[in-house]
């Protein structure tokens, strides 16, 4: 044969022959049999067993088919979770049928120390960011201890990591970090809700019970709950509003008394100046009589004097 005519026999059947893809070329799947896909014993046919046709079928498969038909589906959760589980599950199924880390990773197109990981790794949900160590583990024999150390205030994870040495731990910083920061997140207290503004508080306090809202009530009994000077306050601002309105003087004394072993400095302020004119004072909240008419008798005279010359003849007229 010429060389013309082997090149042109040759190009045909590289036209007519499939290529085969580079990974499989490279590392082929090994069946369940032990051997190795499209590869043939000299005492064997060309074809495959019934047991290996599956595995040989499709070159392009991953190593792990994928959980059979009648399992439950799992709980929906996020593309990155769920993708770190197919891939813990596939390296795992890979490793069972005998694959070493070297070929797992040549066939997944991953790095050697990224398929260790995932083959060391117990569970998939100590792959996860965020998800529990639930893998006993090398801190398995220490959660016990972490967990009073963590109780008693130990939060360094530094220290922790020291202490644990002398324990006969060997594991990696990073990993008592993984699970401090699952202990950080587990005990972390809610941030309290924000404290509404002074003026609204205000309000709320010297509102009667009766006029408030539901929502401002609800309000005023969280913020109360969270600050005992505020309730206080509260208490003594109604309790001198019954003694205004229902005219209960002899309450008084007591209700000052109060006031001032209070912690509320506004109110022992007020307090102090009842005391100037205690008898007056006494004398309003007690009896009904009230000098409120010659005060603005008084009022409306001194307003006419200081505006005379101001305005003119008629107004003033009018104003007397």
């Amino acid at each position: 044969m010429t060389t013309r005519a082997w090149r042109s026999s040759a190009g045909t059947a590289a036209a007519v022959t499939p290529k085969e893809p580079l990974r499989a070329r490279r590392w082929p799947s090994r069946s369940p049999t032990g051997g190795t896909c499209g590869t043939t014993s000299p005492k064997r046919s060309n074809e495959p067993s019934p047991a290996t046709a599956p595995a040989c079928k499709n070159r392009h498969q991953s190593l792990n088919p994928g959980p059979p038909a009648e399992q439950a589906a799992p709980a929906p959760e996020g593309a990155l979770a769920a993708r770190t589980r197919a891939r813990h599950a596939e390296i795992h199924a890979a490793l069972a049928r005998g694959l070493t880390i070297t070929e797992i990773s040549h066939t997944l197109r991953l790095d050697r120390k990224t398929a260790r990981r995932y083959a060391t790794a117990t569970t998939a949900d100590q792959l996860i960011p965020g998800g529990r160590l639930s893998g006993p583990g090398l801190l398995g024999p220490h959660r016990d201890w972490l967990r009073q150390r963590w109780d008693e205030g130990i939060r360094s994870t530094e220290q922790l990591h020291a202490e644990l040495r002398g324990r006969g731990y060997r594991g990696s910083l990073r990993t008592l970090r993984r699970l401090t920061a699952q202990l950080r997140r587990d005990t972390a207290v809610p941030a309290p809700p924000p404290a509404p503004a002074a003026k609204k508080a205000a309000s709320w306090i010297l509102t009667p019970p009766g006029d408030l809202t539901d929502d401002d009530r609800a309000a005023l009994e969280q913020i109360t709950a969270r600050c005992a000077e505020l309730k206080i306050a509260r208490d003594l601002v109604r309790e001198f509003a019954d003694m205004l309105c229902n005219r209960r003087g002899e309450r008084l004394e007591a209700w000052a008394a109060r006031a001032e072993a209070s912690p509320v400095s506004e109110l022992r302020g007020f307090s102090k100046g009842l005391r100037r004119d205690w008898a007056a004072v006494t004398a309003g909240l007690t009896v009904s009589y009230s000098s409120g008419a010659v005060e603005g008798h008084v009022n409306r005279i001194k307003m006419m004097s200081s505006s005379r010359g101001r305005f003119s003849p008629r107004l003033s007229q009018n104003r007397t």
